[in-house]
């Protein structure tokens, strides 16, 4: 029996909204976690130096090494989401490629699938874009089938909808392309 279907809609993604994303994303899954990790490296760091003031010369340097190496992995956890999210972001839009997404919301499942991909700047690519649009029917386009479940949740930023399917994956989903009543739609999906 097929599912009740409350949605369905095509949308693209814009550096800004993705970056907007992406930060939702980390700020309620990620930070957390690098912040936990930098305050017990820094902690590290500090005990490292009063175990080390009371050592003799030859070990006090060393302790001064693992001083600098604590601190330098608090850096990293703080400051690798921020070079992910740019890596992200880049790398799905550095290529002029802009792809065009499918969401499908039923009564238990959220459907994501891409439908195209079209090029941002170049008029004969984006032709081959289109003639090939043609020869795909809806048939061959294969979804990611999310559950709604007790792992999938909604995050609702600024400018988009951030829907979460598990600690590691997610999809971006930009509020412009819909209106008011299927923004409405999304915001009701997890609760």
């Amino acid at each position: 029996m097929e599912e009740n279907i409350k949605l369905v809609k095509d949308f693209s993604h814009t550096p800004q909204i993705m970056r907007q994303g992406i930060r939702a994303y980390q700020k309620k899954f990620v930070y957390p976690k690098a912040i936990v990790k930098s305050v017990i490296f820094v902690l590290l760091s500090i005990a490292t130096v009063f175990i080390s003031g009371m050592l003799d010369e030859k070990i006090r340097l060393l302790g001064y090494l693992a001083l600098v190496g604590f601190l330098a992995l608090a850096y990293r956890e703080i400051f690798n989401p921020l070079k992910q999210r740019d890596n992200i972001v880049m790398s799905m839009n550095g290529n002029g490629i802009i792809p065009l997404y499918r969401l499908a919301v039923k009564e238990k499942t959220v459907e994501i699938s891409t439908i195209c991909e079209k090029y941002a700047d170049d008029e004969e690519a984006e032709e081959i874009a289109e003639e090939l649009d043609e020869e795909y029917s809806e048939e061959a386009v294969k979804p990611t089938i999310i559950p709604i479940d007790d792992g999938f949740s909604v995050i609702e930023a600024a400018d988009c909808f951030v829907l979460v399917c598990s600690d590691y994956a997610y999809y971006i989903v930009p509020k412009a392309d819909f209106s008011p009543e299927e923004l409405e739609i999304i915001r009701s999906i997890a609760k």
